[in-house]
């Protein structure tokens, strides 16, 4: 007969591990908000969640382990938000669209982890190659919205190809948002999004 799981403290071994290891991620991610990925070391972290090192090393190989499952996370909650932005949205175009945009955009403009995340220069390679794949999931998100915004000449290579172009270009508009370079309300910012995306939907370079 099977042995059932030791339980301490209410928990068993396994659940008190990954408890454990949600806080580092917490931690971490309180970290990356108020201070960015520098302070985001493996002391500072540990002391963060009241952990010793120990612990740390229980659930991560490296602080590179650790951020990459911070960003895992942050990822996760962003394509969450955007995919219950696009079901109350329903079927209609330009709606889908402007609520994947608008999504988005508040999650950035609210969320100091996230905006960071995305924007903000690593110093950890794990992270550079995180967020690129990031925002390749986002311009695929973007590129299936934009063909059924626009399915006249541009092709599936057209879409994807403005996908990242849009990507760039919201990158640099809400990081003068969010730095207070343009002073615009969410409301109209979202809008202007909205409509270049509108804008460039139907270009194609066949």
């Amino acid at each position: 007969m099977a042995r059932s799981p030791r339980v301490y403290g209410g928990e068993t071994a396994d659940e008190r591990t990954a408890r454990r290891r949600q806080q580092l991620i917490d931690a971490a991610r309180e970290l990356l908000r108020t201070e960015g990925w520098g302070a985001t070391s493996m002391r500072s972290v540990c002391a963060k969640a009241g952990l010793g090192d120990r612990y740390f090393y229980e659930s991560f190989r490296d602080r590179d382990a650790l951020l990459s499952a911070v960003f895992d996370e942050i990822e996760r909650d962003a394509v969450e938000r955007v995919g219950r932005a696009l079901v109350a949205a329903g079927e209609v175009q330009p709606a889908r669209a402007s609520a994947a945009i608008g999504a988005l955009i508040e999650l950035i403009e609210d969320d100091a982890a996230t905006r960071r995340a995305l924007f903000e220069t690593p110093d950890s390679q794990a992270i550079h190659t995180h967020r690129r794949r990031a925002l390749r999931t986002f311009a695929v998100l973007v590129a299936g919205e934009l063909g059924a915004t626009a399915p006249g000449k541009a092709d599936e290579v057209d879409r994807e190809l403005t996908a990242h172009a849009l990507i760039g270009a919201f990158q640099e508009l809400l990081t003068a948002a969010t730095e207070g370079e343009i002073a615009v309300p969410r409301e109209r910012l979202i809008a202007h999004a909205a409509a270049i995306t509108g804008a460039v939907a139907r270009v194609s370079s066949r």
